[in-house]
């Protein structure tokens, strides 16, 4: 999605999309040789018995986030992996059209409108390699700061979050 506002400030996702989606494809791509997801007794005999025809005899998994089952092994490797991505887009926010685009997809994705509560925690934690720490009293400034961003991004997150309202605005969600 491309957007001018009067000012030709750029708002283009496709960047941010791209780094994103390549992370994802190679983490799944991995996850799926070395682990499986499992939220029923079926599922995970069903994900054991995939990982049996492939790794050692005797290999052990362990859990990875909810619902996420690894060969130990390659546990640390996997979760690696799955931060990957927060890394590579973090090493881009300093390009303010990449930082403006990636917040304005984001927005746009967390339902940042209708989200009054948790939209803040909810965009931002999305650009944060390490968990942020939810606060009620708490909002983009101090997220973004906690995730290691300075000023200069969190004015792209300002004019982001100005031109999700407009378009909310523009669409008739308000």
């Amino acid at each position: 999605m491309i957007a001018l506002l009067s000012t030709d400030i750029k708002f283009d996702s496709k960047p941010y999309i791209e780094v994103t989606d390549g992370a994802e494809r190679l983490f799944n791509e991995e996850f799926k040789k070395y682990g499986f997801w499992a939220f029923s007794n079926e599922q995970f005999s069903e994900g054991l018995a995939r990982l049996r025809e492939t790794l050692p005899e005797g290999f052990k998994v362990r859990r990875i986030g909810m619902g996420g089952f690894v060969w130990t092994e390659k546990a640390q490797y996997v979760v690696d992996l799955s931060k990957e991505g927060k890394r590579a887009v973090a090493a881009k926010m300093d390009d303010p059209d990449f930082a403006r685009g990636a917040f304005l997809y984001e927005m746009d994705n967390h339902e940042y409108f209708i989200n009054h509560y948790q939209g803040d925690y909810d965009v931002c934690s999305c650009f944060a390699v390490k968990p942020l720490e939810y606060g009620d009293d708490k909002g983009y400034r101090e997220y973004l700061t906690e995730a290691g961003y300075g000023d200069d991004v969190i004015r792209c997150y300002q004019q982001a979050m100005r031109q999700h309202f407009r378009g909310a605005e523009q669409n008739g969600w308000i």
